[in-house]
């Protein structure tokens, strides 16, 4: 039987393992390494906190695009909506806690190794793969144990390396038991004060969660939020307009939806002009601009990897704080319950830049400079929670089999210093310029080719569109 070997089994993981298994004409061995219990939760989908909810619609997150209706059809048949209530918006979409998409894939996940279209074996090895070694077309696998599996097609969906201490926290401070770096270590945030004063470092969507629970958990407790820019994520439209298109044909449309109303663009500054005049328009009717710039987010991929390397960089330097605001947006429970602390005066956000911290009895202290008046500050901080994101060099990555791989030239960082270097057909591109035929590589760690593929649907899409290529490369 042939044999593929998935390294890493979130989300991704488990979407390309189950797409595999549908799409197949024989039965294939499909082995996913993912040292969790469960497959298809990741870091994301395990979260268990409440107010930790997806950022988009239900009806957009699926497993498969030829059930894209999947998840959402799973909760409002399970008695999930009527368990909470909260979940559904004021239109009628639904924002489940994060949680239960983690339950629907690792769910899918097990049916499919029950059963699939093709007969295929799943099998969930709960190991860490610790490097590569190719023997002709094989790739061997070792595992954390010592063990080596061996495939005739391997897929890296690990995603970006855990979050790192931004300075001036990577010190002493690291270890401090008031300096959370890992914004997602559950047991460490119920250890703050009910009535303590907490500076989150980074103004995201993982800021946002954070906030949230402190908030509502500790109802004395004082947030203060600072980022360098003081960018936030944006907020959703009240009602969303109805698509003439669905998701996946936006996602398929060729050309772009972006390039059928402006042409294609060589730069970043032509981009963002045509964005500009598509969202003027629409203010200047009285219409929300979301889909202005929905056009262009579902349109990523094709004005991405039109422009030229120098654009590229252009936007990861100007652009990409301003980009990333208006794609990840409030889930509406969400943005209640900061609209509310923020009014009474309990969160509070910033824009300016930390340029010391101390750690001192009394807690921690930040000192950082405004970004609009440049004073400086200084304040007595009890709990300081790192936000700011995951770390996207792979080189500079703890996880061993990134490390190997970069090492063994199986790899490369891509030119633009993110994630690793692909092809259009995803296949990873070694250290000597050349793709391999049987490595591929999907999910976040392909982000500098693809320009965006953290999203549920980007994600999805993206594998639609490998797998043709994958099953070319097996025997």
């Amino acid at each position: 039987m042939t044999a593929v070997i998935v390294i890493g089994g979130g989300f991704t993981g488990a979407a390309v393992a189950i797409a595999l298994s549908r799409r197949a004409q024989t039965p294939l061995d499909i082995a996913v390494i993912e040292p969790r219990v469960e497959v298809g939760r990741g870091v994301a989908y395990s979260a268990t906190d409440r107010d930790h909810r997806i950022n988009a619609p239900a009806a957009n997150h699926c497993l498969t695009a030829d059930d894209a209706e999947g998840f959402d059809r799973w909760l409002r048949q399970t008695g999930r909506v009527e368990r909470d209530p909260e979940m559904a918006a004021a239109d009628g979409s639904l924002f489940p806690r994060r949680s239960e998409l983690g339950a629907y894939a690792c769910l899918t996940f097990d049916q499919h190794t029950a059963r699939n279209p093709s007969g295929s074996r799943l099998r969930h090895i709960r190991s860490r793969a610790m490097s590569l070694a190719q023997n002709g077309e094989q790739f061997h696998v070792r595992l954390e144990n010592g063990e080596a599996l061996i495939g005739d097609l391997a897929v890296i969906t690990t995603s970006n390396e855990g979050p790192r201490p931004p300075a001036p926290f990577a010190t002493d401070l690291s270890s401090d038991p008031r300096f959370l770096v890992d914004p997602w270590d559950t047991v460490r945030l119920k250890e703050i004060k009910r009535d303590g004063r907490v500076m989150l470092l980074g103004a995201g969507l993982t800021a946002a969660d954070v906030a949230a629970s402190i908030l509502r958990e500790r109802p004395h407790a004082r947030v203060d939020v600072i980022s360098r820019t003081g960018i936030r994520p944006t907020s959703r439209p009240a009602v969303t307009e109805p698509m003439t298109q669905t998701l996946w044909e936006r996602l398929d449309s060729r050309p772009s939806l972006f390039e059928k109303l402006h042409g294609r663009h060589e730069t970043v500054l032509g981009i963002l002009r045509a964005l500009r005049k598509d969202i003027a328009t629409r203010t200047e009717k009285g219409m929300p601009w979301q889909p202005a710039f929905d056009d262009l987010r579902e349109s990523a991929r094709m004005v991405w990897m039109g422009l030229p390397f120098a654009e590229r960089r252009r936007f990861q330097r100007h652009l990409r704080r301003q980009y990333d605001a208006c794609r990840f947006r409030y889930p509406p429970q969400t943005k209640a319950i900061l609209d509310s602390a923020e009014q009474s005066g309990r969160l509070r956000f910033h824009a300016g830049s930390v340029t010391a911290a101390e750690a001192t009895p009394s807690g921690i202290h930040v000192t950082w400079r405004d970004r609009v008046s440049s004073e400086i500050q200084s304040v007595a901080i009890d709990q300081v929670i790192n936000c700011i994101g995951l770390a996207s060099r792979p080189d500079a990555s703890d996880n061993p089999l990134l490390r190997a791989a970069l090492h063994d030239g199986f790899c490369r960082v891509a030119p633009l210093g993110i994630g690793l270097d692909v092809d259009e057909a995803c296949r990873a591109i070694g250290a000597d310029g050349r793709a391999t035929r049987c490595l591929f590589v999907v999910g976040p760690l392909s982000f500098a080719t693809f320009g965006y593929c953290l999203g549920v649907p980007f994600i999805i899409d993206q594998i639609a569109r490998a797998l043709p290529e994958m099953f070319e490369a097996l025997p």
